[in-house]
């Protein structure tokens, strides 16, 4: 299948917490990153569309979250 992203995804596995419109919170682990999205696995059923904010702590911040803003834009079984 050919790969018909915009920018270069890295492989990287690290816990965020997905908060969706409705305000309910998930605990979940990104699969990789790019400038452009990420590859989020999660339990929960979001819809594409549906506006979420993803906040991530990495280890060497002490402390600062970094909350991004984006949208489910597809869905995997």
């Amino acid at each position: 299948m050919e790969d018909r992203r915009r920018e270069k995804r890295y492989v990287a596995t690290f816990p965020v917490v997905v908060e969706s419109q409705d305000r309910y919170f998930f605990v979940s682990q990104a699969k990789n990153v790019a400038t452009s999205g990420a590859l989020v696995m999660m339990a929960a059923k979001l819809e594409v569309g549906e506006p979420v904010n993803i906040t991530y702590n990495p280890e060497s911040a002490q402390s600062q979250d970094y909350d991004i803003k984006g949208k489910i834009v597809r869905v995997e079984d």
